[in-house]
């Protein structure tokens, strides 16, 4: 049988499609379908209960950590309930991008593990772009960046290589 069924899955019914139109709406952001993408139902124990053995099978398997993604479009409290069950040891960092939206609460994520810092490739980038290196002898002290502790940084993203406010291998000798 199915390790889900029908009831395993967010159903919003906000709209036709159940999928997410407001990003300043904090219950919807975590109860619609992102972009088509089927939403588990990270509230219920069931669900819960199955993503957490899987990460123990996977830990048992040799995986040393985890990448959360969207972690922003589960409420913290599921993350950490699921994230409880797992272990002993490993890492595990999520993408919690804020954009224009401040609904979320980024330094609640930090309680479960680091989260992607996304500023840091942009503003190494346009250091970078702009023969400006030197303004990166300041970026730990940049204000509306995550601590250090509570930060993954990189410099390319499967996500951001699309756009052209970072470096990629497209930039030849500067990347």
């Amino acid at each position: 049988p199915p390790l889900y069924g029908y009831d395993d899955f967010n159903h919003c019914g906000r709209h036709e499609d159940d999928d997410i139109r407001d990003y300043n709406d904090k219950w919807e952001m975590q109860n619609c379908e992102l972009v088509n993408l089927a939403d588990l139902k990270t509230d219920s124990e069931k669900v819960r209960n199955t993503l957490a053995a899987y990460l123990n099978d996977l830990l048992g398997t040799g995986v040393a950590g985890f990448r959360i993604d969207a972690a922003k479009h589960m409420p913290v409290e599921d993350i950490e309930a699921i994230m409880s069950r797992v272990g002993p040891e490993y890492f595990v960092f999520q993408e919690v991008l804020t954009g224009d939206s401040s609904v979320v609460d980024r330094a609640a994520y930090a309680r479960v593990g680091p989260l992607t810092e996304f500023q840091y490739e942009s503003r190494v980038a346009d250091a970078f772009k702009h023969a400006a290196i030197d303004r990166l002898r300041d970026l730990g002290e940049v204000d509306d960046m995550l601590p250090s502790a509570d930060a993954v940084v990189f410099v390319d993203n499967h996500d951001s290589q699309r756009g052209d406010h970072v470096l990629t291998y497209k930039d030849g000798q500067r990347y």
